[in-house]
């Protein structure tokens, strides 16, 4: 049901608070602002101080719908031993402590920040195992893990 088809004669009134006009020539519109807060669209401005809300109608309509819904009832729900929730946290956890040390070696080691390291697990049997390890290497720290220890003297690098 929309504010058109409810009768203005069974509809509250409501006082007038503000009259906006809205549209082109021709098209001209009169918004009613209510004092319910609703808004009700004429063509032609409300003499009368108060006017009928067809709005408040429509919502009393919808309160009493949505009252008469019911809430879905509860279902019984099996419920899971937190202690294997716990167990299973708890691996999960040793497994990533066990990647971000690698992670932190490898950064370490390579002299690179540890954001430049990424370290894959993968799950087998329920426990999280690392994968492998991607090293992403800049310019300057490829160019100085790539070369010989003793031929750092000889080699001269024009951005260096």
């Amino acid at each position: 049901m929309t504010n058109e088809d409810i009768s203005r004669k069974k509809a509250p009134k409501r006082d007038v608070v503000e009259i906006v006009k809205s549209g082109q020539w021709g098209k001209v519109e009169y918004r009613h602002r209510l004092s319910c807060g609703h808004v009700e669209v004429r063509k032609r401005v409300a003499p009368a101080p108060q006017m009928a809300c067809t709005w408040c109608v429509v919502a009393a309509e919808k309160d009493s719908d949505l009252r008469r819904l019911t809430a879905p009832q509860p279902t019984r729900q099996v419920l899971v031993d937190v202690a294997d929730i716990i167990d299973e946290m708890t691996t999960d956890l040793a497994g990533e402590e066990d990647a971000s040390s690698i992670q932190a070696g490898l950064a370490a080691s390579l002299k690179v920040p540890m954001d430049a390291i990424d370290v894959v697990l993968e799950d087998e049997d329920g426990e999280l195992k690392l994968a492998y390890a991607v090293v992403f290497l800049t310019a300057a720290d490829a160019r100085r893990l790539g070369r010989p220890p003793h031929a750092e003297s000889m080699i001269t690098l024009d951005d260096e």
